[in-house]
């Protein structure tokens, strides 16, 4: 992988189907970067994400398939692509600034050679914005979606640059995902709202988070396991190295809510993580969680499902531990794998299937052609981290 100068602060994949080619962006203290790339195996079996292009930026197929954008004195807090197949095939994606602004980035098309910055949002919100989310039900009338600590959610047309509807919620909105017509909103309160994007925003379902909701018909995969110690997994708090005077947790917290995702495959299921616990939900039945247990002592703070036919999540700690999960029929979701990074998590993400489907091609003595792999993308210090679960 290519020298990365600084720590990745956010990172995210290409979740879409639409086009074979893959696209990661990332950001650290000063610039944005946006690269196609692949995923290959060497033969001692070690993974690594590989950046097409070389690594001449004046060279032609540097031009097409690599881009760094200067980021000036703010820096990117989240990430969020829009799909090709609803932007005329022109890749597009939303950063949100520090400095309290959206910025609008397109490429004339697949290639990333004439990828710039075509428009700045300002004064959308009067205090931090911590999530965007474009909003594609319309082709013809592409929107973008955010929210912030002022507690406000607005929804803007980006093609005339026209506020289209807001809503003021009750605390700070912390997380939003978006399919199609669903838009969800998380409230940093522990509650989960799910519109309907071509309604009003009055118009909704609300689900109130509570960790003392019976979980029915699931039994934990190991009998001899509480919940605590299923979840956990003797998990270290090694929050001291990253933060000073870190306030003091009470155990099983059910906020601050800090991330939420809808199920790429199943549009009814939601995931979230709030104080220490993640909950799943199916939003046909939202009285009850499907699921919900301790998923990080130390504080959990991100929440995403894998693009895959099973139900397997990733959760991250607010320092440096990342889980993979998977959710069997009738059991409790189970920690498949723990990593523990060397520095503080930098955003997270999936591959998609064009991804699974590349490194089935290139490796196809080592892997079975049909057989899923899933790598969920972390940030980390100056790299890129991959975390491959069958």
């Amino acid at each position: 992988m290519p020298l990365i100068n600084e720590p990745v602060q956010v990172v995210e994949c290409y979740p879409f189907e639409d086009i074979p080619s893959n696209y990661i962006a990332f950001s650290g203290e000063n610039t944005l970067s946006v690269h196609r790339y692949e995923i290959k195996k060497n033969d001692n079996g070690e993974v690594s994400c590989i950046f097409l292009g070389g690594e001449d930026p004046e060279s032609e197929i540097y031009k097409n398939n690599k881009v760094v954008v200067s980021t000036g004195q703010s820096y990117i807090t989240a990430i969020s692509f829009a799909p090709l197949d609803s932007t005329q095939k022109h890749l597009t994606l939303c950063t949100v600034n520090s400095d309290r602004s959206l910025n609008i980035y397109q490429s004339l098309g697949e290639s990333l050679k004439d990828f710039e910055l075509k428009l700045t949002l300002f004064e959308q919100h009067s205090s931090d914005i911590n999530d965007a989310t474009f909003i594609y039900d319309r082709p013809e009338d592409l929107k973008i979606a955010s929210g912030g600590d002022d507690r406000y959610l607005r929804i803007t047309s980006l093609v005339n640059q026209t506020l289209l509807k807001e809503r003021l919620f009750q605390s700070s909105i912390t997380s939003l995902d978006s399919f199609g017509t669903t838009l969800l909103v998380a409230e940093q309160n522990g509650s989960l709202h799910i519109f309907n994007t071509q309604d009003d925003l009055y118009t909704q379902t609300t689900i109130k988070l509570s960790i003392g909701a019976n979980v029915p018909s699931l039994t934990s995969s190991d009998p001899t396991q509480s919940d605590d110690e299923m979840s956990t997994n003797e998990e270290e708090d090694t929050s001291d190295r990253f933060a000073v005077g870190k306030p003091k947790r009470t155990p099983h917290n059910v906020s601050p809510l800090m991330d939420a995702s809808i199920h790429p495959l199943y549009q009814n299921i939601i995931g979230c993580v709030s104080g220490d616990h993640y909950f799943i939900y199916d939003m046909g039945n939202p009285k009850l969680p499907l699921d919900h247990g301790v998923a990080h002592i130390s504080g959990a703070k991100y929440f995403r499902w894998a693009p895959t036919l099973d139900m397997t999540f990733a959760t991250g700690s607010s320092y440096d531990v990342v889980k993979i999960w998977k959710v069997k029929e009738g059991q409790r979701a189970t920690v498949m794998q723990t990593h523990k990074q060397d520095y503080r998590i930098g955003g997270m993400s999936w591959t998609n299937y064009e991804t699974h489907a590349n490194l089935q091609q290139l490796n196809k003595n080592e892997i079975q052609v049909g057989e899923e792999a899933k790598y969920c993308v972390v940030g980390g210090d100056r790299k890129i981290h991959l975390y491959v679960t069958h």
